[in-house]
């Protein structure tokens, strides 16, 4: 039996059960607001282990990772961001971590030229810059972890593309068992 698994290598337990099907694994959403936790990883070697049976049984799977870059708690990443940025209080209902500092002083560091724009141009450049910043530290974080991608699929892209109102109209239209 030894034999046998040594010979296998890498392909050692492998069947064709799923041979043909398509599986499309989404684990880990996160708002870009911050590092990844421990629930994050959790879910990264959880997610990771599933996909890994998946493909051991013949699947085709697609490892995605949905990204919460929409709506009110990036707003207040961006807000949170600028207030460090220009040594202001942070908002009560902004963002508290000892990370906003460091990552405040990396986006002005990026763009300089961020502190002049005017209050409501700059609060949405200090997010959209610290959401690039802080998306590709939790990239390389789960790399160095082993988790990887296929998928990076943007909640922001869903809606700009019309994808999310177009969904609606057919559940309207059909109904939800389509």
């Amino acid at each position: 039996m030894l034999r046998g698994v040594v010979e296998a290598g890498t392909t050692y337990g492998h069947i064709d059960t799923l041979a043909g099907q398509k599986v499309n694994l989404e684990f880990i959403s996160a708002n870009p607001t911050g590092p990844l936790h421990l629930g994050h990883t959790r879910w990264a070697a959880v997610g990771d282990a599933i996909g890994r049976v998946l493909s051991a049984a013949g699947a085709q799977v697609s490892r995605e990772f949905y990204i919460n870059d929409r709506g009110v708690q990036m707003d207040r990443f961006g807000a949170s961001l600028e207030a460090a940025a220009l040594g202001q209080p942070i908002p009560a209902d902004g963002y508290h971590g000892d990370y906003i500092a460091d990552l405040a002083a990396q986006v002005v560091k990026t763009k300089p030229t961020i502190v002049d724009l005017p209050e409501g141009e700059r609060t949405a450049a200090f997010r959209d810059v610290g959401y690039e910043l802080q998306l590709a530290q939790q990239q390389a974080v789960l790399d160095a972890f082993g988790t990887h991608f296929d998928v990076w699929k943007s909640e922001r892209s869903l809606h700009s593309s019309g994808a999310v109102e177009r969904g609606f109209e057919r559940l309207a239209r059909d109904g939800p068992h389509v």
